[in-house]
């Protein structure tokens, strides 16, 4: 579900607002914005959530209507912090780029923790690795907006 939604979050907002906005982010930052994305889901694998006793049966429709109602949502939060940055602050440029990538690299992740579970997350605490994961990705997307990618690239001597 978290992947169906981050997918339709990313496309229905790029899309939008680059044909009516003219706005998108550098190619360097979306590639970087779908490795994290990866990465948190890569450690689901080693989550703590508690497995049914019985077999789960595919409820597709059930599935694909969750995902796109949270999708939805996600892209209502995001064109909210665009309009936002844009219109009430003033930012424009490479400001409201690193804005806007800090908010599409984050908001996602959070959503994980909802949808790990079909019950309450605190029912079934995250482990220690799957809670680093999210967190640690989350700090290098902060440090990627204070630095910028120069920062991380290797330096001429």
């Amino acid at each position: 579900m978290y992947r169906i939604a981050s997918t339709i979050h990313f496309l229905i907002f790029f899309f939008i607002t680059l044909l009516a906005f003219d706005f998108s982010l550098p190619d360097r930052l979306i590639i970087l914005i779908a490795v994290l994305n990866d990465a948190a889901t890569l450690v689901i694998s080693i989550d703590n959530a508690r497995i049914s006793k019985r077999p789960d049966k595919w409820r597709l429709g059930q599935l694909l209507t969750l995902s796109f109602i949270l999708g939805l949502c996600l892209c209502a939060i995001s064109f909210g912090h665009y309009f936002v940055a844009r219109d009430i602050f003033g930012e424009t440029g490479q400001r409201l780029q690193t804005i806007m990538y800090l908010q599409i690299s984050s908001c996602p992740h959070f959503v994980i923790f909802s949808t790990r579970l079909s019950t309450w997350w605190w029912k079934s605490m995250p482990s220690f690795w799957f809670f680093f994961a999210i967190i640690g990705t989350q700090i290098f997307a902060m440090f990627m907006s204070i630095y910028g990618i120069e920062f991380f690239q290797a330096q001429p001597m």
